[in-house]
């Protein structure tokens, strides 16, 4: 395990609570700032909304003056189309005018009453000659007794308006049969027959399609404004029932606000609708939306930070000024936004600097652990070149003896030649895993007995190892041909040999420790030990640079990783697998057909 850096921990934590202070301290001062920003922002929204309203209401009488001025001129041109039309065509003249205007009408006669819509009277029509029989019709359809008479005396009143008032009195007549019976009957008569008429009309389907094509006999029939609504609503002319909902609504007053006079001292007035003169005068001022509505029972004058209320009298009354800042929830959200986004920004800050102390912690911890790799590095070193030097200058002494017997001094000399192949393969991956990082390694791939390259390779190690006892078994299957660089294959035979050698004892099954190579069949060479054998979790380890199988094991912990990397460069593939015994096995391509001699 790595020792922690000295002092790294305290200097951290000392340089966090450095850190922290300053930015606490510029988020409270951000959040403090939003603060009177927002309040700023409301108090100059409530001074603009009172300046808007202000100018607002010192222009609205005159603004409303204008407004009448135009209305009166309509209403001038359409007084003057109702007097043409009145004396020859009523009601429907009256009806024509106020859908010309698009509000309520109003006729009155130079007496000041009422002349269209006909307000509730006295339906009595004592100047016709038969009123005396409709009044003994009456008194028959009280008397159960004389009903059949009094029904057979409905159908014969000369005077239409008699007789649809008659028909309309009949409580057992069909609703489609009356309205066939007075189908003949002209629109002033049906008016002048009273409400009861209109009623039952309505309750069938070829009289309220009568009333939809002739309205104007509603205008013309004598009701209360409230009864006429709801027979306009019932034909469905929505247009007529909202004109009679504003008339409805309308007090005395405001229905005298406009008045043209006709001739013989008559006069048309017009309701004039508050609603609408309020909604034309809607407008902008500045950043404000500002309107007016008809004044309620208890309003006064209000200022607020959002808005403003005013009260008013204008030629229409008294009037409710209203003024709003239309971009006010905007400049508080965008405050608000503006809030947070500093605490974000500190908290990005803080975020920020604690990941660059991360990283330098970090950046020490490598630095720790790569000086501990090196200092690791140069052990191993020195123990795998101390081992065979020792070795080697032992076996030198030995051969000056002269003494010794010829097979000795070749025994000895092969001694000396294996450690030295140790020692120049320990430097050559040193050499190799420097030119591969830094890519001066080139690979030159050409074919390659594989065969050939294991035997070669067993002459130069049976030497060493039958001084340690190990039995190397060879063997070579052909055809047994690949393409690879010579040189890199002799380095992977050379450090999957070491390997062996040293990871391959003690033997698994306790007998005697052996070593295995095999070329072929095909492109494969495999390495094959009876050791202890590789656990399943590091048997992709032990192909990383600086990785052995055990922590106390011997070796720089590059071969394997070198081999795999030249076994890569030369397109093949090196594994380490165990099936009873240890096994790597170099996959490495095939000869192409072109290359084959």
């Amino acid at each position: 395990m790595l020792r922690a850096v000295v002092g790294l921990r305290t200097n951290t934590a000392v340089f966090l609570l450095l850190l922290l202070g300053p930015a606490l301290l510029l988020a409270w001062l951000g959040f403090a700032a939003a603060v009177p920003l927002e309040q700023e922002l409301l108090r100059n929204a409530s001074a603009m909304t009172l300046r808007a309203a202000t100018a607002f209401a010192a222009a609205l009488p005159g603004r409303l003056e204008e407004l009448l001025a135009e209305e009166r001129m309509r209403l001038r041109d359409v007084a003057a189309a109702l007097a043409d039309g009145l004396p020859t065509e009523g009601a429907a003249a009256f009806a024509r005018a106020e859908a010309t205007i698009g509000g309520p009408l109003v006729v009155r006669r130079a007496s000041g009453d009422e002349l269209l819509p006909a307000p509730p009277r006295d339906l009595s029509l004592p100047f016709l000659d038969e009123w005396p029989a409709y009044r003994a019709f009456e008194t028959d359809q009280l008397d159960p007794a004389r009903r059949q008479q009094a029904y057979n005396a409905a159908t014969t009143f000369v005077a239409p308006s008699l007789r649809a008032r008659a028909l309309a009195a009949l409580p057992d007549m069909a609703q489609e049969t009356f309205a066939a019976a007075v189908r003949d009957i002209d629109d002033d008569a049906l008016a002048a027959a009273g409400p009861r008429v209109v009623e039952r009309l309505l309750a069938s389907e070829n009289g309220r399609r009568r009333l939809v094509a002739a309205p104007a006999v509603l205008y013309a029939v004598s009701a209360t404004e409230t009864r006429r609504l709801a027979w306009f609503e019932a034909i469905g002319d929505e247009a007529a029932a909202a004109r009679q909902r504003l008339r409805v609504a309308a007090t005395d007053d405001e229905a005298s606000r406009l008045g043209v006079g006709l001739p013989g001292g008559a006069e048309v007035r017009a309701v004039v609708d508050r609603h609408g003169f309020c909604r034309r005068l809607a407008t902008t001022i500045e950043t404000c939306t500002v309107w007016c509505e008809p004044a309620g029972a208890h309003t006064v004058d209000v200022a607020t930070a959002t808005g403003t209320r005013l009260e008013r009298l204008t030629p229409l009354g008294l009037l409710l000024v209203h003024a709003e800042h239309k971009d006010l929830a905007k400049l508080l959200h965008d405050a608000a936004r503006r809030q947070w986004l500093t605490g974000l920004g500190v908290l990005s800050l803080v975020c920020v600097m604690g990941l660059g102390v991360m990283l330098v912690r970090r950046a020490f911890r490598r630095e720790a652990e790569a000086r501990a790799r090196r200092d690791q590095f140069l052990a191993n070193v020195s123990h795998d070149l101390k081992t065979p030097l020792t070795s080697l200058r032992l076996h030198a002494e030995m051969l000056t003896d002269a003494q010794l017997d010829p097979a000795t001094r070749r025994r000895y000399a092969a001694v000396v030649q294996a450690e030295g192949a140790r020692m120049s393969a320990l430097v050559e991956d040193l050499v190799d895993v420097s030119a591969l990082q830094q890519g001066r390694r080139r690979i030159e791939a050409e074919p390659v007995d594989l065969a050939a390259a294991v035997q070669a390779q067993a002459a130069a190690w049976r030497p060493l190892l039958e001084r340690d006892r190990i039995d190397l078994r060879v063997l070579a299957t052909a055809p047994a041909e690949a393409l690879a660089d010579p040189t890199a294959l002799g380095r992977i035979l050379t450090n999957l040999l070491q390997n062996a050698v040293r990871h391959g004892r003690p033997a698994r099954d306790g007998g005697p420790s052996w070593i295995e190579l095999r070329a072929g069949p095909g492109p494969v060479l495999e390495v094959r030990d009876n050791g202890p054998g590789v656990p399943d979790e590091l048997r992709e380890r032990v192909f990383t640079r600086f990785e052995r199988a055990a922590a106390t094991g011997e070796g720089l912990g590059l071969g394997l990783a070198l081999s795999r990397e030249l076994a890569a460069a030369c397109g093949g593939t090196l594994r380490c697998l165990d099936d009873g015994s240890t096994l790597f096995r170099l996959e490495l391509p095939t000869v192409p057909d072109e290359e084959l001699p």
